[in-house]
């Protein structure tokens, strides 16, 4: 497995496809539907592609401007299994940490793996403290960063102030 940061490869396109159909037919929680989240990439790949690598773009740090890169986790096959990125600059409710296995490549480690492999990546940059935010209801998440040694760090509330979410702190 490795990861692979999103990218304008054509050889990618029908993979991420692939996944993002695997999302349609899940249940999912209101601020967890990633079939929603990425199905703009279906109808215009290209133009959503763009759109994300803007967001990565270094300028973006340098100006406190929100950054977010995102990555995807590919078998030797270049099939895509998850999803994750590192945001900062950001409201603290959304965290620095987003990530996602597909639901037929769960509870095979392969979260564990895609944040180890990330956190190789942010070491690189610098980076030594990733804060994530995670309901209260997602046994699995809690989980994972516990078994990092993320530690709680609290709770936030959405700007709105509807939703609390737990916030764990992980020293990489």
């Amino acid at each position: 497995m490795k990861l692979v940061a999103f990218n304008k490869d054509q050889k990618f396109q029908n993979p991420f496809k692939n996944y993002i159909k695997s999302w349609k037919n899940q249940p999912f929680n209101p601020n967890e539907d990633y079939y929603k989240m990425y199905s703009k990439f279906l109808d215009n790949y290209e133009e959503s592609i763009d759109k994300n690598l803007k967001l990565s773009d270094n300028n973006r740090l340098k100006n406190n401007e929100p950054f977010v890169k995102f990555y995807w986790l590919c078998n030797s096959s270049d099939i895509i299994v998850g999803t994750i990125r590192y945001r900062t600059n950001i409201p603290p409710f959304y965290g620095n940490l987003g990530y996602e296995i597909s639901p037929s490549h769960r509870n095979k480690g392969l979260g564990k793996l895609m944040l180890s492999l990330l956190s190789k990546e942010l070491k690189l940059l610098g980076i030594r403290n990733i804060y994530a935010t995670v309901s209260k209801d997602n046994e699995f998440s809690i989980k994972l960063l516990k078994s990092e040694g993320a530690i709680r760090s609290g709770t936030v509330k959405s700007e709105d102030g509807k939703l609390t979410l737990l916030k764990f702190k992980l020293e990489i």
